[in-house]
């Protein structure tokens, strides 16, 4: 498994801006547009029946 970013978001998910810099120290993302930092969490996947993996 690498460690490497898989994908990037395209836009902040508390403004819609697209001004988005890596935060290295916790990989996560910073909006320099409103000044907020957030995570994407890819939590697993769901069978066609709705249930969890």
């Amino acid at each position: 498994m690498s460690s490497s970013r898989a994908a990037s978001p395209f836009h902040c998910p508390y403004c819609a801006e697209t001004d988005l810099w890596p935060r290295e120290e916790t990989g996560g993302w910073e909006c320099r547009a409103c000044l907020r930092a957030f995570a994407v969490t890819f939590l697993g996947q769901i069978t066609p029946s709705g249930g969890a993996r």
